[in-house]
């Protein structure tokens, strides 16, 4: 990675997500515009006049489907990952501890903090489980389509929710307890006596 500078270096991996994203928005918008480029034509799978994105996929745009939902699944498992990764090794996005030599702590310009706790790393590491179920129910739900293998595409869209959920209940709870901790350690630090609040620094 000398491409970019220290500073920098965070671009790597705020690439993931956001490459993952326009995959996704692509896919959806390839699909609609489609449909409605071909005159919204009624499948078979539809039960009403609008068609949901599994009718769309399970027809002539499969393949599209399949690999957009194929990369959406793996970008979302390695952001996640990447995040988990960052996080162990106390690394802040851009190179500072290691260009400064300072611990990830004490440097006051991070944009990813350390764990401070091992609840924050188990709730870390079951996001990347829900997450790695997630993918796995997206990329299934688009093999196995509505039209072909209506109760398995289903299940596996079931699969896909919750592992989305569950993901996102893990992400949660490991940054709420980040924030308890900071802020917690924000209300223990001494105040400042009255005898030095008129001194330079003091304010």
């Amino acid at each position: 990675m000398h491409g970019l500078s220290p500073l920098h270096t965070h671009w790597y991996y705020v690439w993931i997500p956001i490459i993952t994203a326009f995959v996704w928005v692509g896919t959806l918008l390839a699909m609609l515009i489609t449909w409605l480029a071909q005159g919204r034509p009624k499948y078979s799978t539809m039960d009403g006049s609008i068609a949901y994105i599994s009718d769309i996929g399970a027809d002539i745009l499969k393949p599209l489907f399949v690999v957009g939902c194929s990369i959406t699944a793996v970008g979302f498992v390695i952001t996640l990952i990447v995040e988990r990764w960052l996080r162990h090794r106390g690394r802040y996005a851009f190179g500072l501890s290691f260009l400064l030599g300072a611990p990830c702590q004490h440097l006051p310009w991070y944009r990813l903090p350390p764990n401070m706790r091992v609840r924050e790393k188990v709730f870390s590491a079951l996001a990347v489980l829900s997450s790695v179920v997630a993918g796995a129910g997206l990329i299934l739900l688009s093999v196995l389509d509505t039209k072909r293998h209506t109760t398995l595409h289903r299940v596996f869209l079931l699969v896909f929710m919750l592992g989305v959920w569950l993901t996102a209940i893990c992400s949660v709870v490991e940054v709420h307890h980040w924030l308890n901790i900071r802020f917690s350690r924000v209300d223990r630090t001494p105040p400042v006596p009255l005898a030095l609040e008129g001194l330079p620094g003091y304010g």
